[in-house]
């Protein structure tokens, strides 16, 4: 026999756009991943205000309270061996 160690992959892809409309389809904003260990992401307004800040992946913005619009995002991420990524970009709500 011999040991065989698996190394987890880091993977993350974000959206573009979600529709906040209750239809429950595309009703929340964040990103898909794998091999993530920590992960903070920060929605802003066009005028540069928080509107939303969450630690947890499995916690996606639901718009709640934002009109249709273009919104920044920036978020950090590590992987498992503690690598850090940093992703900044646009979401557009559509209603």
């Amino acid at each position: 026999s011999q040991e065989v160690h698996i190394i987890p992959e880091f993977l993350f892809f974000m959206p573009t756009a979600f529709t906040p409309n209750g239809d429950s389809q595309n009703d929340f904003f964040g990103p898909q991943g794998a091999g993530v260990s920590s992960f903070e992401m920060v929605i802003f307004d066009r005028w540069g205000n928080a509107l939303y800040q969450t630690t947890d992946m499995k916690k996606p913005w639901d718009g709640k309270g934002a009109s249709q619009g273009v919104y920044i995002y920036k978020i950090k991420a590590k992987d498992y061996f503690g690598k850090p990524y940093e992703y900044f970009g646009n979401v557009s709500i559509i209603n």
